[in-house]
């Protein structure tokens, strides 16, 4: 904020010393006036807070949000430094008293003493005429010759004056409802981003914006959407906008500045307090009424940021705090604060983030094969293509460290096809060689695999490639939640079209729901294995494998890391195992030079063919 700007904080019941006119959204009066010429004489940028038609002097005085407390009557007393004083209007004589300025303790040192001098060569009668406005003229004729043509003349000016103050008010109407709605959001009535700009620069300043805190509130709601519908989506933004409203103060900018982003900035500075605070929030807006979302979709989070002295650019804040709220919500997480670590952590996943459609472009992705073993033999019948990103500066990425990003930039699909165009060109290759046993799983996420035109677009890529499509087996975690209609409606036309399907279970999916999809093959995931040698965990994992059985699902077990793990397996008869006791992932073209080796030449399998 530059030096040369001075708020203040204006009386709006001191008619006509001071007061806030509702018709133009501006303080009148002496005053006023005054402080309009001294801004142009001094070169002082004067701004008016807008509080409305109550008194909000003191709260914006305590908040250090203005220079000078205005329209003061004697006796009255606000935080301003003692002997901190100018005298607008004397009127001591009429009994009246004075009106005066109160200086705060945050106002430019000089001034007083500026506003002392410009004030003293005020005369008492100008401030008198200021007052009164305009003083009426009769013009310089003969009354008694001219009296009923000036009467009909006063008539007609007066109707003409009426209707002219008439039309200026309507424009004036027009023009502030046309204002308001530029600077309403549609879908909720709350300030948009028009709105935060301009009270942005209102409320806070240089002196008093290390009292606020920028919250930025995230949802998903292109999730929403696919659940329920736009006009659904629309209906909970609105539900947000009410809980919000409830609880801000009228010291507090709160506006909607993206379709699943809230910004508050709130006059607190204890950590504790607003945890708490937000916390309460969160929980009534998830408090929701009617079904159109279950309570993961309608999950919603909380980024934090403290201003500070050094911060001018507003939307580098909105930024930082909008990565905040993506972070906590990415880790299911209601509020995360940001820090000077999770700054330069931003900053390193923004950079990367920034890289992963150039990835892409580049094809940087590849996929790497980790084989998996028949149980009974021992031997490699198979792998599973996962992806990996060839960073040029970070090195090898795994999954962890991207699908993340790339689930918030909906880039997902776009990795997934390229990870099954290397897929088919990975079997082709095989099948070129006379390697025409190996089976290969192409995982997928649940929201590349409910789309619309995900079969089509993978025939398409599969049929450029020479290979049995048996060999290909499509992998899909199970408990898909909103896309389970879509996701069973693909799996039946990739079916139709001779291609197996593999369901990834981790032992929290329902019985009913492996019922209603039987796949080709259920894989138990990671954390199901490492449950082995609890009791609880190894009834599970005989219950899955026993249903495998009685169904004819061949049943793979992934994460084996230890004998303890494989000996369990193999007793309950589990046919396929994966994991690092046997091998850790490899690039495609080394997978391909092992099996192609004299190591890798024992015979497949064949009992996986069904």
């Amino acid at each position: 904020m530059e030096d040369n700007v001075i708020y203040i904080a204006g009386n709006p019941d001191a008619y006509p010393v001071e007061y806030f006119d509702e018709q133009t959204g501006t303080y009148q009066g002496l005053i006023p006036e005054l402080m309009d010429r001294f801004g142009a004489e001094t070169g002082y940028d004067i701004r008016y807070y807008q509080p409305g038609s109550t008194d909000k002097r003191k709260g914006l005085a305590n908040n250090r949000q203005v220079d000078v407390i205005s329209g003061c009557k004697e006796g009255e007393s606000f935080r301003h430094e003692e002997g901190q004083e100018v005298i607008a209007l004397d009127l001591e004589g009429e009994g009246a008293g004075c009106w005066r300025l109160l200086l705060t303790e945050v106002a430019p040192e000089s001034l007083k003493e500026e506003l002392e001098n410009y004030v003293s060569q005020i005369s008492q009668e100008t401030r008198m005429c200021i007052l009164l406005e305009t003083v009426a003229k009769e013009p310089a004729i003969d009354r008694r010759s001219m009296r009923f043509s000036c009467l009909g003349m006063m008539m007609v000016m007066i109707a003409l004056v009426v209707a002219i103050v008439c039309l200026v008010r309507y424009y004036r109407r027009r023009l502030q409802r046309l204002e308001k709605s530029r600077e309403t959001d549609e879908i909720t009535g709350i300030g948009n981003q028009e709105y935060l700009e301009r009270y942005y620069g209102q409320f806070i300043n240089d002196k008093n914006k290390i009292l606020y805190s920028l919250i930025y509130l995230y949802m998903d709601t292109m999730r929403m959407d696919r659940f329920g519908g736009r006009n659904a989506t629309n209906v909970f933004l609105r539900h947000v906008a009410g809980k919000l409203q409830n609880q801000t103060a009228d010291t507090d900018i709160l506006a909607r500045i993206a379709d699943g982003g809230f910004i508050l900035f709130r006059l607190s500075t204890n950590e504790e307090e607003l945890e708490k605070w937000l916390n309460l929030l969160l929980d009534s807006i998830r408090d929701f009424p009617g079904e159109s979302f279950p309570e993961s979709v309608r999950r919603i989070s909380a980024g934090v940021y403290r201003l500070r002295h050094t911060d001018y650019d507003l939307y580098e804040m909105i930024s930082d705090t909008e990565q905040c709220a993506l972070a906590a919500y990415g880790q299911e997480e209601n509020i995360r604060f940001y820090t000077g670590e999770l700054m330069q952590a931003l900053w390193e996943e923004r950079k990367l983030q920034a890289d992963l459609r150039r990835g892409l472009d580049m094809r940087e992705f590849q996929i790497y094969i980790q084989f998996c073993v028949k149980s009974t033999t021992g031997k490699v019948i198979g792998g599973e293509a996962l992806s990996r990103w060839n960073h040029p500066e970070r090195g090898l990425l795994v999954p962890e460290e991207f699908v993340p990003l790339m689930e918030r930039e909906h880039l997902t699909m776009q990795m997934d096809y390229h990870a099954l165009e290397d897929a088919c060109a990975f079997l082709e290759n095989l099948e070129i060689a006379g390697k025409k046993e190996f089976i290969l799983f192409c995982n997928f996420s649940q929201e590349t695999f409910s789309g619309w035109d995900f079969p089509r677009r993978c025939m398409e890529i599969i049929e450029r490639y020479s290979f049995d499509r048996k060999r290909l087996i499509f992998e899909v975690v199970q408990g898909y939640g909103e896309y389970v209609q879509p996701v069973s409606q693909n799996i039946r036309r990739l079916r139709q079209n001779g291609i197996k399907i593999a369901l990834t279970d981790n032992g929290v999916t329902s019985f009913m729901e492996l019922q209603s999809c039987l796949p080709d093959i259920l894989k138990l995931d990671k954390k199901l294995i490492e449950s082995i040698g609890t009791t609880e965990g190894e009834s599970v994992l005989r219950a899955l494998l026993q249903i495998c059985r009685e169904l004819d699902i061949i049943a793979l077990a992934k994460g084996v890391e230890n004998d303890g793990q494989e000996c369990f397996l193999r007793e309950h008869s589990c046919d396929i195992l994966q994991g690092f006791r046997f091998f850790k992932p490899v690039p495609e073209w080394e997978a391909r030079r092992y099996l192609l080796s004299e190591s890798g030449n024992d015979e497949l399998a064949p009992s996986f063919k069904k």
